[in-house]
C-alpha cells in the first residue's frame, strides 16, 4: 500500500469538500493558536519547538542558537474581547523564562490566515505578569479550579510586544 503524506490527504479532502474548513478551524483554536506564536516567533529567527504532549502550561520551546531561551504557554480565544480558560494560576518556575502569549483570532475564518494577518492580535506577558493578572480576578479567586484572563485585563501594551 502506499503511504500518502498527511498534508497532501488533507489537502485533497478540503479540496473535495470545501464546507469542510471553516468547521475544522472552528474546532482546532488552540493548535492555530501555538503555530501562529510558532509563526511570528521563527520569523524572527527563533527555533520552535511545538508539544504535543500537553505539557502544564507550555507548549512551545523557543531557542535560539540551540540554546532553550523561553517556554512559551499558549491560549487562544476566538472572539473579538476573549476570555481565555486559564483554569489554574500560572506557574512562575524560577530556573525558566515562561512566557504567556493570548491569542486574539476572528471567530469565523474562511480561509486559513497567516501569523501576520491583521486580525490576529497576540498579547504577550511574562508569567508572572500572567499570574499577577489571574489573582487579581475576584472571579479566580472564588473559583481557584475554573479561572480565566479576559481581554479587559491585559494592558494594550502588550499587544505584539
Amino acid at each position: 500500500m502506499t503511504q500518502i503524506p498527511n498534508d497532501k490527504i488533507l489537502f485533497e479532502m478540503l479540496s473535495a469538500h470545501p464546507g469542510l474548513l471553516p468547521r475544522i478551524l472552528s474546532r482546532a483554536s488552540g493548535v492555530l493558536g501555538e503555530v501562529w506564536v510558532a509563526q511570528y516567533l521563527e520569523s524572527r529567527g527563533y527555533e520552535v519547538v511545538i508539544h504535543d504532549n500537553n505539557l502544564v502550561q507550555h507548549d512551545l520551546t523557543v531557542k535560539k542558537s540551540g540554546v532553550v531561551v523561553a517556554e512559551v504557554e499558549v491560549k487562544t480565544g476566538r472572539e473579538k474581547r476573549p476570555v481565555w480558560l486559564v483554569k489554574t494560576i500560572p506557574e512562575c518556575p524560577p530556573d525558566r523564562n515562561r512566557i504567556w502569549v493570548f491569542v486574539a483570532a476572528p471567530k469565523n475564518l474562511g480561509l486559513l490566515p497567516r501569523y501576520d494577518d491583521p486580525g490576529i492580535e497576540m498579547f504577550v506577558l511574562y508569567a508572572h505578569e500572567a499570574r499577577d493578572t489571574w489573582q487579581r480576578s475576584i472571579w479566580n479567586q472564588k473559583n481557584p479550579q475554573a479561572g480565566d484572563i479576559r481581554r479587559g485585563q491585559l494592558d494594550d501594551a502588550s499587544l505584539n510586544a
